[in-house]
């Protein structure tokens, strides 16, 4: 039980980078697109199994025009040159091989009130640099794309999930609760 309970702390963490996997060609990412994925090792295995869940990481995407999207996370042991806590990489990292066996962009529906993209994106690049944290309460990466919707105007309230694993039992925002949006509309997925 103490090999779950540490692999649960990865739960935000897979590890490498390479050729991304992903989108259509011509895609344009927007902000508050949020990309879900699974990693691709052991400790993402025993995750899954763990939550009963598809997907183990979720990032938002930052964009502007002109400028390369960068998807905001909260992660540990993300890889080299990635700290650990809230950091920034290109949607080609988030979702290298290395990374993800399977991942998907979900658009929220609807249009956008005025100023809620610029809050959505002021609220993650304040946030970079923040430790992680899969305690109970703590700032992990579903945690961080929940606050990320709120600060933006949307009052999502996904639900907890009640994991009892030793050291980390408790109610946790898991990433596949975001595919319950209102709205929410699968862009693109891959992998099994």
């Amino acid at each position: 039980m103490r090999l779950v309970a540490a692999l649960l702390i990865l739960a935000c963490a897979p590890a490498g980078a390479a050729a991304p996997l992903g989108p259509p060609p011509g895609f344009a990412y927007e902000t508050g697109d949020l990309l879900l994925r699974a990693g691709t090792d052991l400790d993402s295995d025993l995750i899954l199994a763990a939550t009963h869940g598809a997907y183990t990481h979720v990032g938002v995407v930052v964009a502007r025009e002109g400028e390369a999207p960068l998807v905001v996370q909260a992660s540990r042991n993300e890889g080299e040159g990635i700290p650990d806590g809230v950091s920034a990489v290109t949607p080609g990292e988030f979702f290298s091989p290395q990374r993800a066996r399977r991942g998907l962009a979900l658009r929220l529906g609807g249009p956008w009130p005025p100023g809620a993209r610029e809050a959505l994106r002021g609220y993650l690049l304040g946030m970079l640099g923040q430790g992680f944290s899969l305690r109970e309460g703590g700032l992990y990466c579903t945690t961080l794309a929940e606050g990320a919707l709120i600060a933006a105007g949307a009052t999502p309230g996904l639900p907890r999930d009640r994991l009892t694993v030793p050291l980390l039992g408790g109610d946790y925002l898991l990433p596949g609760r975001f595919l319950t949006l209102p709205g929410a509309a699968i862009l693109f997925s891959f992998g099994r």
